[in-house]
């Protein structure tokens, strides 16, 4: 595993290019001429031929500063700080080999201007971005949003920053799953966390916002998380909305009974800061009316009339200087109908096998949650944070389908029948986490510990009910049945670090964690006994009890290497787990002891001010889900009962990701990022099938398990047209195995995947959005000859609003999908009028119509290991709607 680790990354430094190698350096120190002392946060700006931006930098803490995007030629260097005469350099940069690679300035002292000017007009083409350390930094005041306009409606204009069809956001190919308002975290429901920005973009609106910072999620030692590889936002406020409060209000009534009310208030001040949203509807949409981000995520399209209610509240705020309070709840409902049609082709070595199914389904979830943190700083030394959480989750399940199986080399009917569901269950959860940070005398090193305790209490109780007519045996089979579940659980986790700086550069660290984990599961099935009229009559091969245990120990040890062009991480951690299930129902236990050597590398190389190339190799452990190490996992369908394996060993993988990332003065953005990931005993399935058309399937550990995955992105911002482009292109190859009645089946996935999408504004009169994808999935079973099976999605999202005089507002959205397997295509069309009144068009009436020609529909095909299956049905269909919006607190 080494050397092919070793001989990908000699291949990757090979292949780098090579005027890496010659390239050049301006550098240079800035400081007061009079004092002496450096200055930090100069501007430097390097001039080409007819006053063309080429390179631009910020001096450092120590005022000093390095330019190295240019190539050979003459330049005009100018340095610029507040209150000082600015300096002036001029620069000849000569091909002179490949060893004078640095050009040092002198005299870049700045004296202090005592002139006080009445005004100053300056023409500097503005950057599109800046780079603070690891920061990318965007001017929300330099992307031009229309009145009223979400934050989502912004950072979709960002170069290098994505949504996919989900709506899950991305920067430079990264997830972002964390969004901060002023470097504080919102709508938080773990310590070092902060809340989703697909739900809190949809909240705010783009007027507030200063600043959007985009950097790397880091963990509560400071390092750089890089096996998470994720991004966080950061957005700051104008200073003019910290001031009273500001939000907005709305309601609408439509046709069909169609309804929606939505608020949201909200406060900044410097010490603290309040949000609150509430919104109800039964249009499938957490979005309010007043929305002008039109194009439906793929979520809000593919299912049915969904009710949705929703109250969100979250206060941060300073109680004094030494103690901060984070706490915040949420309540959300949401009752989902459905009417969905299913084909199911089983994945067999000799035969056709086809499930075919119509059902009905109502579902309804309570999500019920408070969260709250106390960080006090009594010096500045100790820093001490608790944090508590509890959730209360109920839920309910209805579903009534029929269903006919086919197969056999003349398409036979094996059989047909019909089935009811019926689940009623409750999740309980509570949660608290202590940190304590100490900052050590004399540099000696920073010690960071930390504890958490969890419990949860799962309660279920389901009803299955089925009559199933088996044609070549001749009878039917009928179930009628109660399955009761309880499940509770108890961990402790803690973790005890330690940093030590050596010098500026150099970090050691060090650290010891530990998790206990007890699970006790009982489950009891009774089917209904036709004499007594009650369900007492035990299901041996459903009931069972069985309690986990799971003990982890981790000791690592590492250094961090930080200078402003090299950052590397490099540890070593040696890894204990001590496992047992004993399921007492059936007097068998099963243990597992593993012990690895677990290294993780991370190197992350500035070759200039907006170029990164950086790599992460870590080897890691994954436990298996709590629900594959149960004797038995789903019972929902009695034709596919799915059954856990206690002896199912973790997965012990090793994977490594290399990443280029690019930003230009121009405002285009690209990264290149290729992850490899070879696990030991990755998870498979083995499925058996029998002649009566019924189906067991459970998890087990395979060998020859591999991914490749390559993802690119590619944005610009045409800064003077008011246009974003961004294109991503993201192409995955996957091995994996599988056991189908006894059989095994290699399987070889391809899925590419890719989206062009833009945005532009023209002025305050025209605002166009679109997005075109492909998303190309296909995979080849060798149980059936290797042959592969393809299937191509397209679709296309595209939204115009025109703004017309006296505050009218036109406007129309078109979404499009095509399913090559499923041979389906629909289009939706959704249009709306609208007309802003009163002062600072604080009001707005707006005339909405969803799905105006009735073309909704939901098809999905999946591809799984050992089947594949086409969904389909009919979702929320056309309907109008008048709602009126008022927003209050805005500052021009």
């Amino acid at each position: 595993m080494g050397r092919t680790i070793l001989t990908l990354m000699l291949i990757l430094a090979v292949g780098l290019p090579l005027q890496l190698l010659a390239q050049k350096e301006i550098r240079g120190h800035v400081y007061d001429k009079e004092t002496r002392k450096p200055l930090v946060g100069a501007t430097i700006l390097l001039y080409g031929e007819q006053s063309v931006l080429k390179d631009r930098g910020v001096s450092d803490d120590a005022g000093n500063f390095v330019l190295n995007n240019f190539k050979p030629g003459n330049y005009h260097l100018v340095i610029s700080f507040m209150g000082y005469t600015a300096g002036h350099a001029a620069v000849i940069v000569e091909e002179k080999g490949r060893q004078e690679t640095t050009i040092p300035l002198q005299n870049t002292g700045l004296l202090r201007n005592p002139i006080t000017l009445n005004s100053i007009n300056v023409k500097i083409p503005r950057p599109v971005f800046n780079i603070r350390k690891d920061t990318v930094e965007f001017v929300a005041g330099d992307f031009q949003t229309m009145p009223n306009a979400s934050l989502k409606n912004l950072l979709q204009k960002l170069p290098g920053l994505t949504i996919d069809m989900d709506g899950n956001y991305f920067f430079q190919g990264k997830p972002v799953n964390e969004l901060y308002i002023d470097g504080r975290a919102v709508f938080q429901t773990a310590p070092n966390s902060s809340g989703d920005p697909k739900k809190i973009a949809e909240i705010l609106q783009a007027g507030i916002v200063d600043k959007v910072q985009l950097a790397d999620k880091k963990g509560l030692d400071g390092m750089i998380e890089g096996s998470k590889n994720e991004k966080v936002i950061n957005i700051t406020i104008k200073q003019s909305m910290k001031k009273g409060i500001n939000g907005s209000a709305a309601a609408g009534l439509g046709t069909d009974n169609r309804y929606t009310a939505a608020i949201n208030a909200n406060m900044f001040r410097t010490d603290k800061q309040v949000i609150t949203s509430g919104i109800i509807d039964n249009i499938s949409s957490p979005r309010a009316p007043s929305s002008v981000d039109e194009n439906a995520a793929r979520t809000e399209t593919n299912h049915g009339p969904t009710t949705i209610g929703s109250f969100m509240g979250n206060a941060s705020f300073d109680i004094s200087k030494k103690v901060k309070v984070n706490t915040n709840f949420t309540h959300l409902y949401n009752a989902m109908d459905q009417d969905m049609q299913k084909q199911r082709n089983n994945i067999l070595p000799d035969s056709n096998f086809e499930y075919n199914s119509s059902s009905s389904s109502r579902r309804v979830m309570t999500y019920n949650s408070i969260y709250s943190s106390i960080t006090i700083q009594p010096n500045d030394k100790d820093l001490i944070s608790v944090d508590l959480r509890g959730t209360f989750s109920p839920s309910s399940y209805q579903s009534k389908s029929s269903f006919l199986s086919l197969g056999g080399l003349h398409n036979d009917t094996i059989n047909l029948g019909n089935s009811y569901t019926s689940n009623e269950k409750k999740d309980n959860r509570f949660n608290v986490t202590t940190t304590y940070t100490r900052r050590l005398n004399h540099q000696r090193g920073t010690l960071i510990s930390n504890f958490t305790f969890e419990h949860g209490n799962v309660k279920e109780e389901q009803y299955n009910m089925s009559q199933n007519r088996i044609f070549n045996a001749g009878y039917t089979d009928s179930i009628n049945q109660l399955i009761n579940l309880h499940f509770r659980e108890y961990k402790f986790n803690g973790q005890i670090s330690y940093q030590r700086p050596v010098n500026d550069h150099l970090t050691l660290n060090g650290s010891a964690k530990f998790s206990n984990n007890s699970v006790k599961n009982n489950q009891e099935a009774l089917n209904f006994d036709n004499v007594k009229k009650g369900y007492d009559i035990v299901q041996p091969s459903l009931t069972f009890g069985s309690h986990n245990k799971t003990n982890e120990g981790n000791v690592s040890t590492g250094v961090f290497f930080n200078t402003p062009k090299l950052q590397a991480q490099l540890n070593l951690s040696y890894n204990i787990i001590r496992s047992s299930i004993d399921v007492y129902s059936a007097a068998q236990i099963y243990r597992q002891n593993i012990d690895y050597l677990s290294p993780t590398i991370h190197l992350s190389y500035k070759i200039d001010n907006y170029k990164t190339l950086s790599t992460h190799i870590t080897r890691e452990t994954r436990l298996p889900p709590l629900i594959q190490l149960l004797p038995v996992s789903s019972t929902a369908n009695p034709l596919y009962i799915e059954l856990g394996n206690p002896g199912l060993r973790p997965v012990v993988s090793t994977s490594m990701n290399i990443t280029y990332a690019s930003f230009s003065l121009t405002g285009l953005a690209f990264s290149a990022m290729t992850i490899l990931e070879l696990p030991d005993n990755s998870w498979g399935r083995s499925v058996y099938s029998d002649s009566t058309g019924k189906q067991i399937s459970q998890p087990v550990n395979t060998k020859g398990y591999f991914t490749v995955n390559q993802n690119m992105v590619l944005g610009k911002r045409f800064a003077q047209a008011g246009l974003t482009v961004n294109y991503t292109l993201a192409a995955l190859y996957n091995q994996s195995n599988s056991y189908i009645n006894y059989f095994r089946n290699h399987i070889r996935s391809i899925n590419i995947h890719q989206v062009l999408s833009g945005s532009w504004t023209y002025k305050k009169l025209l605002e166009l959005k679109a997005d075109m994808g492909l998303q190309y999935y296909t995979n080849s079973y060798s149980i059936q000859n290797n042959n592969w099976v393809a299937t191509a999605v397209y679709f296309s999202t595209f939204s115009s609003s025109v703004y017309l005089p006296l505050d009218l507002n036109i406007g129309a959205s078109v979404t499009y999908n095509s399913n090559s397997s499923a041979h389906q295509q629909y289009t939706i069309v959704n249009s709306w009028l609208s007309k802003s009144v009163l002062p600072a068009k604080s009001l707005l009436l707006k005339l909405y119509a969803y799905d105006l020609f009735r073309q909704n529909r939901t098809y999905v095909v999946a591809q799984a290991p050992t089947y594949i299956e086409q969904t389909s049905g009919i979702v929320l269909s056309r309907y109008f709607m008048l709602s009126a919006t008022w927003f209050f607190g805005g500052k021009k």
